[in-house]
């Protein structure tokens, strides 16, 4: 039985299921972030449990030396609560940090406590508690060193709480802690943070219908990093770039149907085409990038369907009929039983039609039947 076993055979077991689960992981070659996201299945399932079994002695000697060594009890429950952290039992994190936080003021660790606390908030989707701490560590930046490194990583996620409550009335506070961030205040276009306030910002300037604006911000991300983005994220950046250039377009055709002069109308037309030339080329770029992953996601291949189809639609409204009449033949090709692939059909019949080859069209209209 665990309760007749002394503190230090306790301690004892706690760091030797933590060594192990860090080994199982260092096996693999993952270095210092020792991650059980990028494990596979079976590393994942080994590390967890004794992750587990790590956070649970942990707290069974945090709450012997209770009494008898202050030091030794704020170091289990610290390493309590991270080792449920990791192993992404969020209750068990949750409930740790908690413990910490209430009963550790002082210690030096209390920020990285709030902040860890308010990430398994956000994890478990309690948004208004994730964002009340985030707030909380930003308002104690000015109090003491310790806090500014933290208090400065709160800025996003706290933007990030609220895009995701559901209160739309803090969504403009969030879009302005999204600014500052990148106007330079918490560190330059190196910093984790810059790069995450970019991309978070882009991504909801392009939920809200503000293309143009997110061209911008998608396009500034991925000069931010440079060679640090994978291909493979970097597709799923390029898409969302692609789709803001193919939406904006579509927002000048509808501007296209109001009066306005001559002029005005020459500039609007071109920035259109020039938009959905770029959608185009990047939706190939998508396509390359993601034919060269062989377990993609559900995204992914939503991704991928998505960039074979748009790129003809990009040289259709562009009137480039040749161009995406390839397009749309190579995307029924590759997917010939999505509902899709009869739409294309359909636009390949209106391509020859509008080329004048009603012979072709006729052709097209027949094998679409």
């Amino acid at each position: 039985k665990t309760d007749d076993l002394p503190a230090e055979l306790l301690a004892i077991l706690a760091h030797a299921h933590q060594e192990l689960a860090d080994r199982a992981l260092r096996d693999l070659g993952l270095g210092e972030g020792l991650s059980l996201a990028t494990a596979d299945p079976a590393t994942q399932r080994e590390a967890k449990t004794h992750l587990l079994r790590a956070g649970d002695y942990f707290r069974m000697h945090a709450s012997r030396v209770v009494q008898t060594d202050a030091r030794a009890y704020a170091d289990s429950v610290w390493a309590c609560a991270m080792a449920f952290d990791r192993a992404g039992d969020l209750d068990g994190a949750i409930s740790a940090f908690q413990q910490f936080i209430a009963d550790l003021p002082g210690d030096t660790r209390h920020a990285e406590a709030m902040f860890r606390l308010a990430q398994c908030y956000r994890a478990r989707g309690n948004m208004d508690l994730a964002a009340k701490l985030y707030s909380d560590l930003i308002a104690a930046r000015a109090g003491t060193e310790a806090v500014g490194p933290l208090a400065d990583a709160s800025y996003v996620p706290l933007a990030q709480a609220y895009f995701a409550d559901s209160d739309p009335s803090n969504d403009s506070r969030a879009e302005e802690l999204l600014v500052r961030v990148v106007s330079g205040e918490q560190g330059g276009p190196s910093t984790p943070t810059f790069r995450e306030a970019l991309i978070t910002l882009a991504d909801h300037y392009h939920d809200t219908g503000r293309y143009p604006a997110a061209i911008q911000r998608f396009e500034q991300y991925i000069a931010a990093m440079g060679p640090d983005l994978d291909a493979r994220k970097g597709a799923g950046v390029t898409y969302r770039l692609a789709d803001a250039y193919r939406r904006s377009a579509a927002q000048i055709a509808e501007d296209l149907r109001k009066a306005m002069p001559d002029s005005e109308r020459r500039d609007r037309e071109k920035a259109r085409t020039d938009r959905l030339v770029q959608a185009e080329h990047l939706y190939a770029g998508v396509k390359d990038a993601l034919e060269q992953v062989r377990q993609r996601s559900a995204i992914e291949e939503l991704f991928l369907r998505n960039a074979w189809f748009f790129q003809g639609d990009c040289a259709f409204d562009r009137n480039d009929h040749i161009d995406a009449i390839k397009c749309y033949e190579a995307a029924r090709q590759r997917y010939p039983k999505d509902p899709a692939s009869l739409v294309a059909m359909t636009q390949v019949v209106s391509s020859w039609l509008a080329m004048g080859d009603r012979a072709k069209a006729t052709v097209a209209n027949a094998r679409a039947k």
